[in-house]
């Protein structure tokens, strides 16, 4: 121990975070019921990973006996730049879609699940009605989904055919009609899977800006030029897995519940991640704070190891 931290004190400074940082995302529990993005656990582990690379991208070379891959003349920022285009353009669009139809879910969730409610209340459709829009709100596979659907039709057509042998107001009929359609297009729309395709393309770009920003740093002399390119290098990768991660982050919250168990008077409410009552603002992403905060001193660290190491 004594004679890495003579001998090579940067090992000892990157030991030191890795602990600190490992420590952190195994024990950090904060008295928040927000659940914190994985995609925040994965932006200190690519800092720590890809800083560390770019640190001992030497000897890593030395170690693998090859002398190294650089850019001689222009393009090393040409090439990432492109390859970073692209990858923003495949992810906007996996994006935007993700949250367009992740919203009109929601909605159609809330107005199909409040007309069924009024209807129950008018006694016109069995309130069992509505337990089967939560599975299908809360549904994780098709099998989950087709059974939700299947159930909660079998009390709309009741419905249907109690309407039609008695007299009733053709408002009650309309309504009817509009949740039997939201419910058809809420079923249909949730599934729609995510494109593979879609995945892979994130994930070739991905890979290939991290290898370019890494692996064919361009021939640089040394100085704040070089401490600048090096920081450059390990911030850029881990925000592209940042990114990447937090589509899954997005798909998942796609399946969180909408609606909380019944209240004592049969009620059903929207579900709020804080249940707890508390109303700051800030201590519900006080966990997603300290994540970043702890993304900030890794960055520093690593700062202060490139100006030791150039400057």
């Amino acid at each position: 121990f004594s004679l890495t931290s003579v001998a090579r004190p940067d090992y000892l400074v990157i030991g030191t975070t890795l602990i600190i940082i490992a420590n952190l995302l195994i024990n950090v529990d904060l008295e928040v019921r927000w659940r914190v993005r994985w995609a925040f656990k994965a932006l200190l582990i690519g800092l720590i990973t890809f800083g560390t690379l770019v640190h001992l991208r030497n000897d890593i070379f030395t170690s693998l006996g090859i002398s190294g891959w650089s850019w001689e003349n222009d393009g090393y920022f040409e090439s990432i730049g492109l390859s970073a285009t692209i990858f923003t353009l495949i992810l906007a669009f996996r994006v935007a879609r993700m949250v367009t139809r992740t919203n009109d879910e929601n909605s159609r969730i809330f107005s199909v699940f409040r007309k069924l409610d009024l209807l129950s209340q008018w006694r016109i459709i069995d309130r069992n009605v509505l337990n089967h829009v939560r599975e299908i709100a809360d549904a994780d596979n098709d099998n989950q989904l087709k059974a939700g659907y299947e159930a909660a039709r079998k009390h709309i057509v009741r419905a249907r055919r109690r309407l039609a042998r008695r007299k009733a107001a053709a408002e009650i009929k309309v309504l009817l009609n509009q949740a039997e359609s939201d419910l058809d297009t809420l079923v249909h729309s949730r599934q729609v899977d995510v494109v593979p395709g879609e995945r892979f393309g994130l994930a070739v770009f991905a890979v290939t800006i991290i290898v370019l920003a890494i692996g064919t740093m361009p021939a640089v002399g040394e100085g704040w030029l070089r401490l600048m390119v090096d920081l450059f290098a390990m911030l850029l990768p881990a925000v592209v897995v940042f990114l990447l991660v937090n589509v899954g982050d997005l798909q998942r919250e796609r399946e969180e519940n909408r609606f909380s168990d019944p209240d004592p008077d049969g009620e059903y409410l929207v579900l709020f991640p804080d249940t707890g009552g508390n109303t700051n603002r800030f201590l519900h992403y006080s966990d997603q704070w300290v994540y970043v905060g702890a993304g900030f001193l890794i960055v520093v660290v690593y700062v202060v190891l490139f100006w030791l190491k150039w400057l």
